[in-house]
């Protein structure tokens, strides 16, 4: 601070003076105490005197403010603090929904007051000097828009499931809850095989009571893990739901196999018997047609029925009419037979059957010359 020694317009002096900072606490009324400052030798006097410089204010603050609640009630809160800003006190009260922020949308700061200033010289009491006293006034209420605080949310998910077990092809529909309710909140389904890796099987979003459906056709057969996730947001918090297991059940697929075809040849009118086993090598219940095919004609069919893992023989038979090689076929699998002509019997057996003829025309003839001898008589 520069101090001036005046007598008449004459200047005796003039010193910078380094005076202490003032805190100024607003709100409230202050009053400076006298500061005391260094002595200052009047030139032309020589008397040693100290100055005592005060300093009063007197102000009154107000502090307006105006805040807005997302997600709370009330929604706004407007209001005018007075003096003391430590008695700001106002409440919000969470309803319903996921997350809240308060945001400081207006704020300033107005003042009211004056400002004395006195001057002494402490040495001679009776002289001393107080200056009109300086207004001060001063308002500012500008948009602010900050963000005060955010809050989130911590979720919890839950998951069911209508089905555990379906065909390969199939729906599952997968029922869940969002706790606290809140809509709009995305909600992936995520599953895996049994050792495997996590993916994104589909997405929904929540309903207004926290609910959500969503339905699931797996592409592989197999067992999985399915659980429900919510990735977080503005405000709510990361949330995973328990585990449910599920099956997709292989549908129905037949093998055959193990053919067989006795005996393997025949003579024209011979018969042959072709077997093959037939199994259900799926999880499901099924039905399957097995074909015989004789020189590559469909010549009949067995129809079967098996459940999941369960095996049956089917047996065809075949007449063999015409002399030749014939390839048989059931199912892909294939045999040959062999039907050959009617054997001629052999030299020896002709006489037998001569003679045995002759013996019966021999006891006929006899017959009845016995009888016309018996009809004489």
């Amino acid at each position: 601070m520069l101090v001036r020694l005046l007598k008449g317009w004459e200047e005796l002096g003039a010193w910078d003076v380094e005076v202490p900072k003032i805190p100024i606490e607003i709100p409230g009324i202050y009053k400076t105490p006298t500061i005391q400052v260094p002595v200052i030798p009047l030139l032309g006097l020589g008397i040693p005197l100290t100055i005592g410089l005060s300093l009063r204010g007197e102000l009154a603050t107000e502090l307006p403010l105006v805040i807005r609640a997302e997600g709370l009630t009330p929604t706004t809160y407007s209001g005018v603090t007075t003096k003391d800003l430590l008695s700001l006190r106002t409440s919000f009260a969470k309803i319903d929904g996921v997350g809240a922020r308060l945001i400081l949308d207006r704020a300033g700061l107005n003042l009211e007051g004056k400002l004395y200033v006195g001057l002494a010289i402490v040495e001679l009491p009776f002289v001393k000097y107080e200056f009109p006293p300086l207004r001060l006034s001063t308002s500012a209420v500008p948009s602010v828009g900050k963000e005060l605080v955010k809050l989130k949310t911590p979720l919890t998910v839950s998951i069911s499931t209508v089905k555990e077990r379906a065909a390969l092809g199939d729906s599952l529909t997968f029922l869940g809850r969002v706790s606290p309710p809140a809509a709009g909140l995305k909600i992936d389904l995520v599953a895996r095989k049994l050792g495997g890796y996590w993916f994104t099987a589909i997405s929904t979003l929540t309903a207004s009571d926290g609910s959500f459906t969503v339905s699931w056709s797996p592409w592989e057969a197999g067992e999985y893990e399915v659980r429900a996730y919510h990735a977080g947001g503005e405000y709510s918090t990361e949330a995973w739901s328990n585990t449910l297991k599920v099956r997709i059940l292989k549908p129905a697929e037949f093998k055959v196999t193990d053919l067989s075809i006795s005996p393997k040849e025949i003579q024209v009118g011979g018969k042959v018997t072709i077997s093959v086993t037939v199994m259900n090598i799926g999880e499901l219940e099924g039905s399957y047609t097995v074909e015989l095919k004789v020189a590559g004609v469909a010549v009949d069919k067995r129809t079967v029925t098996l459940i999941g893992g369960q095996s049956t023989a089917v047996t065809f038979e075949w007449t063999g009419r015409e002399a030749g090689s014939y390839e048989l076929n059931v199912a892909g699998l294939k045999g040959e037979v062999k039907v050959v002509p009617t054997a001629a019997l052999p030299a020896p057996w002709i006489f037998y059957v001569g003679v045995a003829v002759a013996i019966i025309v021999v006891a006929v003839t006899v017959t009845v010359v016995v009888r016309k001898l018996r009809a004489k008589s």
